[in-house]
């Protein structure tokens, strides 16, 4: 929706429990991209267990 813009988000990929945030045995980031699926989403689950581990100070947990 933006032609012009190189890239609209920011990650901390640099973390070191980046890849630990999702459940998939493959690295949701590959050469640099991710891969777009056909069906809405990316075809991920988020791990709850490693998502609380990391929460900022004073916030809650959602459901999933």
């Amino acid at each position: 929706s933006t032609p012009t813009a190189f890239a609209l988000e920011w990650h901390a990929r640099e973390v070191d429990w980046w890849d630990d945030l999702h459940t998939s045995n493959e690295n949701l980031i590959r050469n640099g991209k991710i891969e777009v699926p056909e069906k809405p989403g990316l075809g991920i689950k988020l791990n709850p267990e490693e998502l609380k581990e990391h929460l900022a100070e004073g916030e809650e947990f959602f459901d999933l």
